[in-house]
């Protein structure tokens, strides 16, 4: 069987997100700690692999996803999740995501990594309290200026190291 670079990666991130999982322990626990997503709509292929040992479960509108599994879409599809923590996110296609802690000085923070393809962060005023987080690819961590204020930027993560952002609106 011949793997692509998009399985590769695919299949690397699974690696770590089951080393996350592992180091934070009893992944039962992490699950209940950490925030999960309900999926607002799809369209086309997306699925969300629970972990590496299991097979990838396609995603409907409905369905919830935990923080610690990832989420991926196919050609022509596009996936918009809101978390509990009142962040929006909409993947476009040929994307990867999950949702995962990083240890800063001031304490855990949530990182949303972006693998590969293309993710939107919606954060509205009002949309719930939303404690710290950031964005990382393998080449940028994107944080908001502010976690009260609302922001709206696109993520696009690009193989090997090369990341663009744009800002809609908010500082980041």
């Amino acid at each position: 069987m011949k793997m692509t670079k998009a399985w590769s990666i695919r299949l690397a991130l699974l690696i770590a997100s089951a080393c996350v999982t592992w180091a934070v322990g009893d992944s039962s626990y992490a699950q209940a700690t950490a925030p999960r997503a309900v999926v607002q709509a799809v369209q086309g292929e997306a699925s969300v692999t629970p972990g590496a040992d299991r097979e990838p479960e396609n995603l409907a509108q409905g369905s919830v996803v935990n923080a610690w599994n990832m989420i991926s879409t196919e050609g022509q599809s596009k996936l918009f999740l809101q978390w509990e923590t009142g962040i929006l996110n909409l993947l476009g296609e040929f994307s990867s995501i999950f949702l995962t802690s990083r240890q800063t000085e001031a304490g855990p923070i949530e990182a949303i990594e972006v693998a590969e393809g293309v993710l939107r962060v919606i954060k509205q005023s009002g949309g719930g309290s939303v404690s710290p987080y950031v964005v990382t690819t393998p080449a940028a961590v994107i944080e908001p200026a502010s976690y009260d204020d609302p922001v709206d930027f696109v993520v696009e993560a690009y193989m090997p190291t090369s990341s663009v952002i744009t800002v809609i609106s908010g500082q980041v």
